[in-house]
C-alpha cells in the first residue's frame, strides 16, 4: 500500500483508538521523562541553594567575628593610646620636678658659694685683724 492509498483509506474506530492511545502513551513517556530531568534539575539547584545558604551563613558568622575583633583591637589601641597619653603626662610632670629640683641645687650652690666666700672674707678679715694685733702688741 503507497501513501496516498493509506491516506484514502478509513481506519475503524479500534485502529484510531490504539494509535490515539500510543500517541498518548509516546507523549506521557516524553512527559514523564521531561519530569524525570526537571526533578534533577530542580534537585541540583536546591542543593546549590542549600551550599550557598550554608556558605552565606559561615560568611556571615566570619563577618561577624572579625567584626568582634575589630572591636576587641579598637579597645586594645584605645588602651595603648590611653597609656601613652598618661606616660607622656607622667614623663612631663617628672621633667618638670628635675628642672625645679635643677633651679633649686643651682640656688642651693649659688648660696653656698656666697657662704663660702662670706667665710673666707670673715678669715682673712680675722687673720689680718690677729696680724695687726699682733704687730701692735710686739710695739
Amino acid at each position: 500500500m503507497s501513501e496516498n492509498e493509506e491516506l484514502g483509506r478509513l481506519i475503524t474506530p479500534h485502529e484510531a483508538c490504539n494509535q490515539i492511545a500510543e500517541v498518548v502513551q509516546e507523549a506521557v513517556r516524553k512527559m514523564e521523562t521531561v519530569a524525570e530531568e526537571k526533578m534533577q534539575m530542580f534537585k541540583k539547584a536546591r542543593l546549590a541553594v542549600d551550599s550557598c545558604e550554608r556558605e552565606l551563613d559561615e560568611k556571615t558568622r566570619e563577618a561577624r567575628e572579625l567584626k568582634a575583633e575589630q572591636l576587641r583591637k579598637k579597645q586594645q589601641v584605645e588602651e595603648l593610646e590611653s597609656m601613652i597619653r598618661l606616660k607622656s603626662a607622667e614623663a612631663e610632670m617628672f621633667q618638670l620636678k628635675a628642672n625645679e629640683a635643677r633651679q633649686e641645687a643651682e640656688q642651693l650652690q649659688s648660696i653656698a658659694l656666697a657662704k663660702s666666700e662670706k667665710a673666707e672674707q670673715d678669715y682673712a678679715s680675722m687673720y689680718l685683724r690677729r696680724l695687726l694685733e699682733e704687730a701692735e702688741a710686739e710695739k
